[in-house]
């Protein structure tokens, strides 16, 4: 039954540890039903045998009617289960893929400048603060733009110099 509901969600692969006492006779059953031992049979003696299965395999194992008698039959997995979770917060997804919220990097032009971009995570949007300096640290350009995450949009807030100002003549 776990398996038939875990193939709603797309889930292809079944992964079990064959917790056997020594006899053989529990993982031999689990070989019987389709499931391949993940590591080498001969060098397992007692304890815990990780093994897996196609999901399909193990889903039909289960009466058909049993599945039919539970779920029912319009059930739509993923919408049901995002309706009950709590939305992540953009700072703690940010941090889970690693994205840093400082990043540097030299360009070709103006020869010896570089690019300087960081990001402010807010409530419900994302700002990107992006300046371009020369070596020496004088500002030629700035940008700030919101990426708004409910709405996936950027919009671009400021293109120019801070406080207000035109972009350095160098670069225009």
């Amino acid at each position: 039954i776990l398996a038939a509901v875990g193939s709603l969600f797309g889930v292809s692969i079944v992964e079990l540890g064959a917790e056997d006492n020594g006899s053989g006779k529990l993982v031999q059953f689990y070989l019987d039903l389709g499931f391949t031992a993940k590591s080498n049979l001969e060098r397992f003696i007692a304890g815990e045998l990780p093994m897996r299965a196609p999901m399909g395999l193990v889903s039909r194992l289960a009466p058909a009617q049993w599945l039919q008698d539970i779920v029912p039959q319009d059930f739509d997995a993923w919408p049901w289960f995002w309706s009950r979770v709590e939305r992540p917060k953009v700072e703690e997804v940010l941090s889970y893929i690693g994205i840093p919220h400082k990043w540097s990097w030299k360009v070709q032009w103006p020869l010896g400048a570089n690019v300087e971009a960081s990001l402010i995570v807010e409530t419900h949007r994302i700002i990107l603060v992006v300046h371009l300096r020369t070596r020496d640290g004088e500002e030629l350009a700035y940008a700030r733009g919101a990426y708004r995450v409910g709405q996936s949009m950027l919009r671009v807030l400021w293109f120019g110099r801070s406080d207000s100002q035109a972009v350095h003549s160098s670069v225009r």
